[in-house]
């Protein structure tokens, strides 16, 4: 059995690197809240709900250049924070080759923005810990998928 390594216990490197990240039994309950509604809710598309969300705040690279990352993660964190979505954040995380957009550095370097990495970057970067067990205890479901060890 391999050791648990948490999201807030490795690099952001690291964890831009990884292709499953997993996710602690608080976090592992939020997210399912947003996978199990696909059940429920008729034509509803988590995959589809995280896009559109990273297409609002990264998907113009003309206001991203203008106005920056750092800006558009505050924004985000601050919707996520708001409307309890860090479920579908950590969901996001496992998504793989969505492309939202390019972005251009100032050092003439091209990074990809895609799901994945705009959530991962989230999280690890713009949320503590705490935040983040905090938005997950207060998704609308999430008593319904908690089982604590």
């Amino acid at each position: 059995m391999t050791e648990f390594i948490g999201i807030f216990d490795t690099s952001i490197g690291d964890l831009l690197k990884s292709s499953n990240v997993e996710f602690d039994q608080v976090e592992k309950a939020a997210s399912l809240v947003f996978i199990r509604a696909e059940r429920f809710i008729g034509g509803y598309s988590t995959t589809e709900h995280i896009t559109k969300i990273c297409k609002q705040f990264f998907g113009n690279s003309t206001l991203i250049q203008k106005e920056g990352l750092i800006k558009q993660y505050k924004k985000m964190k601050q919707l996520v924070g708001h409307d309890n979505l860090i479920g579908l954040v950590l969901y996001g995380m496992n998504t793989s080759e969505i492309l939202i957009d390019y972005y251009p550095t100032v050092q003439g370097n091209i990074i990809p923005l895609t799901v994945d990495s705009i959530c991962k970057c989230l999280v690890r970067e713009h949320f503590t810990k705490e935040e983040v067990d905090t938005i997950c205890r207060r998704t609308d479901g999430f008593k319904t998928y908690y089982k604590p060890e």
